[in-house]
């Protein structure tokens, strides 16, 4: 059998860029199987988002990022954005995703957890999606919740 490609994937949860490139990089796991393995690390761009946004984005704090992720998806088809992202429920900051995903991930490692007999993704994968601001605010519409 051939070797795997390693692939070293730097992501923050909350970074519309990441969410782009999430939605691809489980279409090359399909694609590709046990050919790749994905190294996740966290990097936390997002920390401190009261001062990176509210008071840092110059386009108009929240609304005006909300604005600009907004902007963005038409150069992405295959993702579906939001229409409250950045001005309902905003996270103060990734670092406490960026743990908990991380911890997961460690113990799937260490063999700790295992994967879930006939499942697609691995627990982390699946806690990786999950966690996401995105997807999680769709299902809120989907399953009829107050907006």
């Amino acid at each position: 059998m051939q070797d795997r490609i390693e692939i070293d994937y730097y992501t923050d949860m909350l970074c519309v860029w990441a969410y782009f490139a999430q939605i691809k990089l489980d279409e090359l796991k399909q694609e590709f199987g046990d050919r790749i393995r994905i190294r996740h690390h966290f990097i936390t761009l997002f920390g401190n988002n009261e001062i990176r946004i509210a008071q840092g984005y110059a386009d108009g704090g929240y609304a005006g990022y909300s604005a600009h992720v907004r902007g963005l998806q038409q150069h992405f088809p295959h993702v579906d954005i939001h229409p409250q992202i950045w001005t309902r429920n905003i996270p103060a900051s990734s670092m406490p995703v960026h743990l908990t995903l991380k911890a997961v991930q460690l113990l799937e490692e260490r063999g700790g957890l295992p994967r879930p007999a006939g499942a697609p993704r691995t627990l982390f994968e699946e806690l990786v999606w999950q966690l996401r601001p995105l997807p999680a605010m769709e299902s809120e519409a989907k399953a009829g919740r107050p907006q």
